[in-house]
């Protein structure tokens, strides 16, 4: 008498590939998702920190009166917040958005602030793509790259200030000059480092609406 053919166990190898594909499609949805969520916060806390940057100048300008020649001398250039404008910011604001920077003595006798050259800020004022870059790696410079696009340098913030007084601020956008209803005016070129020619298109952050422009 033929016995009865035991049952199987375990998976067969046709299973076993479908189960696999199950998890590494989880396992794809899962790392989009945790990506997109990354990406979110990020320009959330760059979008904060170019408010707070705008604040801190304003800041600055009610405390002496007239904009430090830091301020002024930093808009010939990429009117960017590098670490010699954001100098003015440790000794004009105390130590407004918390950059690192330390006293130090120099051969002449005379205390002056400097940047920390360890601080995740020495390059000047980097928006929270930059960071994530300066914070987990020891050794970068200006040029290197950043994952979202860019390099370190495209990721400083952008500003311009009323120099004038007349109430207006001239921002030097891609697209051309736009003129804004307030004392200072900061920007950031976002994910990709670039800035838009568009006003209204890419992912730039501005920190003035569009109610406040000129026309």
């Amino acid at each position: 008498m033929n016995q009865k053919r035991k049952n199987r166990s375990g998976f067969s190898l046709i299973e076993m590939l479908v189960v696999i594909g199950i998890v590494v499609m989880l396992m794809g949805i899962a790392i989009v998702g945790y990506s997109g969520m990354v990406r979110r916060a990020q320009r959330t806390n760059t979008l904060e920190l170019v408010s707070n940057a705008t604040t801190a100048l304003s800041m600055i300008l009610q405390e002496t009166g007239a904009w430090p020649k830091p301020i002024i001398d930093g808009m010939s250039g990429r009117h960017q917040l590098d670490n010699e404008v954001c100098a003015a910011f440790v000794r004009h604001g105390n130590g407004l958005l918390g950059l690192s920077y330390k006293t130090d003595i120099g051969a002449d006798g005379v205390s002056r602030r400097i940047v920390h050259p360890e601080s995740p800020d020495r390059f000047g004022l980097l928006d929270a793509y930059a960071q994530a870059v300066v914070r987990k790696r020891a050794n970068v410079s200006a040029d290197t790259p950043v994952p979202t696009g860019g390099t370190i340098k495209d990721h400083i913030l952008y500003y311009s200030v009323d120099a004038d007084g007349d109430g207006i601020v001239e921002v030097p956008l891609r697209s051309g000059n736009v003129r804004v209803r307030a004392s200072a005016c900061v920007w950031a070129a976002g994910a990709d480092g670039d800035l838009s020619k568009s006003r209204s298109k890419g992912d730039d952050v501005y920190s003035w609406r569009v109610d406040q422009e000129v026309r």
